[in-house]
């Protein structure tokens, strides 16, 4: 089998290419003791070889600046691919190709996959295939992985490389002067033993001042050793990292006055004309909020129809095993499949389209490119707050899940955003707690304020994270606002086929969680609400739920909400399972039996509760591990507690005074 690494920059279609090759022959993990996606899938060359891709992390170089980049290099320094196949951008060479220079350092099999071709010609670039190829001395095959144009021959040309196992580097080469130090510095250090780092792609890693490279170097050669070489770069390269990254771009410069020519354009291109209305100072933050508002319209209007239907299925299943088992199977345990597991799995499957339809939109707007705007635009109202304009992206994670929103933190500038955002990010709403707050909001207000209270639920959310962040800055946490970089891609046609794979792949967590986690915790309340008295009043849960009900009467609880959201710190789909058990409530009537049992005030103080206290186990988890504290993970488990009941008994007694 042949092994492929897939490799290149951000946003330049590396998912397109890994999703056209692999299809439905994918599997999703993380790497090995870290927390980064890892995916990898399968396909077959056209000389009949099975070949594994691994789809790397998105990358702008090989130095050790980020975990990503330490992941990407070892492992094709480490695992030795058959080839690598680098996604270059081909309406952005320049930027790409720095680090097709630094791939060709590595000495592996390298072909260009020459992506998004036709977005080049749209911008006026004219690329001269034959003649890029031989300036890279790589094989370069053109595609538009969106539209699967060129992949046949990209196949063929794939396959040549693996049979042919050329091991060029390509054609780039440093100038004279540079190369010459190189060499003599490789010469003195080849009598050491360094593994499978090439020598001379470590001796440039040295003059690039990567700590990963000095630390192996300083192994070998020992502390005198390493501060003599030290003293003799810093005299020949006083600013090692800037001549040679001058040198690259000076090197790809010449290969694109060789191989690219670009009509004179006198005007915007269109992309660039969209992004004076969308990223406008005035105007980004009012349009975001327009997208935002039509998206859960459209959430709202999409998913009752389905949800109706996946619950008469399970009302149907229900009525199947009452007739069907009723006289065969003791009463207790038919009772339990039906008022227990059915009712509380149904209750949590019948929103899988609500999931299903959230995940697509959001996908919908990350893959034409929005999602990066509204980044640029939230930086200047985030940097206030000592959050980097890339912390919105993670916060709009947080709105599908905040265990990968908290990982991406990781792309903050330094540890101290990173952990401002890590601590904040729970005060988002998940898709977990969107399934209970569309259940409540269905059930406690009128059809034509759903929408409007699920847009103001974010709002109010996305005002505590300013708020929370605000004073974790000045007391805790000072943060210094640095500038902001993003890259704004262009914007493109959406994949419908990614977006369905990447919405398929969070429905199916869902699903999962629905099939086990909520299926054991909704059978596992209802024996605890029926044994051993036969009812709830005399249950092991009815004597809990009664002894720990003083500690709801504040907020308007009864026992039995009190139970929901105990439950709901597993997982907060759960509380509406729990619910549906203990109110003897199904899919299909959960939002008439909760108005009928529980008053306004009690049912929006349950509410604003079941929102903003303790993350799940999963989030909590994940916060420890990407915190590496317990110390932070304690602070943020107890913080959100305190601020959903001070929230709580806000909105009871306001609704009271109201009336």
């Amino acid at each position: 089998m042949a092994v492929l690494s897939l490799a290149g920059q951000p946003n330049v279609g590396k998912s397109s290419i890994f999703n056209a090759f692999t299809r439905l022959r994918q599997h999703v993990g993380n790497w090995p003791g870290k927390t980064v996606e890892k995916k990898e899938g399968f396909f077959n060359l056209p000389g009949g070889q099975t070949a594994c891709l691994i789809d790397l992390p998105g990358i702008y170089s090989l130095t050790s600046n980020t975990i990503e980049e330490i992941i990407a290099r070892d492992f094709i320094l480490q695992n030795k691919p058959d080839a690598i196949i680098n996604v270059v951008d081909a309406s952005n060479l320049e930027r790409n190709l720095y680090l097709t220079t630094e791939i060709m350092d590595l000495d592996s099999p390298v072909i260009i996959a020459l992506n998004m071709t036709d977005l080049a010609e749209q911008k006026g670039y004219h690329i001269d295939l034959p003649a890029l190829a031989e300036a890279l001395g790589l094989p370069v095959a053109p595609v538009v992985a969106t539209r699967k144009n060129g992949l046949d021959e990209f196949y063929q040309s794939l396959d040549q490389l693996i049979i042919q196992a050329k091991q060029g580097r390509g054609r780039f080469r440093f100038s004279p002067s540079l190369e010459e130090m190189i060499e003599n510095i490789a010469g003195r250090l080849k009598v050491h033993d360094f593994g499978v780092y090439p020598l001379r792609w470590l001796v440039i890693k040295l003059l690039e001042g990567d700590q990963d490279a000095r630390q192996l170097v300083a192994a070998a050669i020992g502390k005198i050793g390493i501060t003599a070489l030290d003293d003799e770069i810093k005299g020949r390269l006083p600013d090692g990292p800037t001549h040679l990254a001058e040198e690259r771009y000076r090197w790809i410069n010449g290969v694109l006055d060789a191989a690219v020519r670009r009509d004179q354009l006198g005007k915007l291109s269109p992309s660039d004309r969209v992004d004076l209305l969308l990223t406008n100072r005035w105007l980004g933050v009012p349009i975001l909020l327009a997208v935002l508002a039509g998206t859960f319209t459209l959430i709202f209007k999409l998913s009752p129809p389905l949800q109706d239907l996946i619950g008469n299925l399970f009302s149907w299943l229900s009525h199947l095993i009452q007739v069907d088992l009723g006289p065969v199977l003791p009463g207790w345990l038919v009772r339990m499949l039906t008022d227990g597991v059915l009712a509380g799995v149904g209750t949590a499957m019948s929103f899988v389209p609500l999931i299903a339809i959230t995940f697509t939109l959001f996908g919908l707007l990350e893959d034409v490119g929005y999602f990066s705007r509204a980044a640029f635009v939230m930086d200047r109202w985030l940097g206030p707050l000592g959050l980097p304009g890339k912390a919105f992206i993670s916060l709009l994670m947080g709105y599908g899940c905040n265990v990968p929103a908290i990982m991406a933190a990781r792309t903050a500038e330094n540890d101290r955003e990173r952990l401002l955002t890590i601590l904040v990010t729970p005060l988002t709403i998940c898709s977990a707690r969107q399934v209970v707050a569309v259940a409540l909001i269905g059930a406690f207000f009128l059809p034509r304020y759903a929408s409007w209270v699920m847009l103001g639920l974010y709002v109010f959310s996305f005002a505590l994270v300013c708020l929370v962040s605000v004073i974790l800055k000045n007391t805790v946490l000072k943060v210094d606002k640095k500038p902001f970089y993003i890259e704004l891609p262009m914007y493109r046609w959406p994949n419908w086929r990614n977006i369905a794979t990447y919405a398929w792949q969070k429905t199916r967590g869902y699903l999962e969680r629905a099939g086990t986690l909520i299926a054991a915790v909704s059978a596992l309340v209802w024996v605890l609400a029926y044994f051993p008295g036969g009812s709830i009043d005399h249950s092991i849960l009815g004597t809990l739920g009664h002894w720990i009900a003083p500690v709801g009467r504040p907020f308007g609880f009864d026992w039995r909400l009190l139970v929901a959201l105990i439950s709901g710190v597993a997982s907060k789909e759960t509380v509406l399972a729990t619910l549906g058990v203990l109110y003897r409530a199904n899919e299909s009537n959960i939002g008439t039996v909760l108005t009928s049992n529980i008053p306004f005030a009690s049912g929006l103080s349950f509410f604003v509760f079941s929102m903003f206290y303790i993350p799940c186990l999963a989030t909590t988890f994940t916060l420890h591990t990407e915190s590496g504290s317990w110390k932070w993970t304690v602070f943020s488990v107890v913080f959100t507690l305190l601020l959903a009941a001070l929230l709580s008994l806000a909105a009871y007694r306001l609704a009271l005074a109201i009336g």
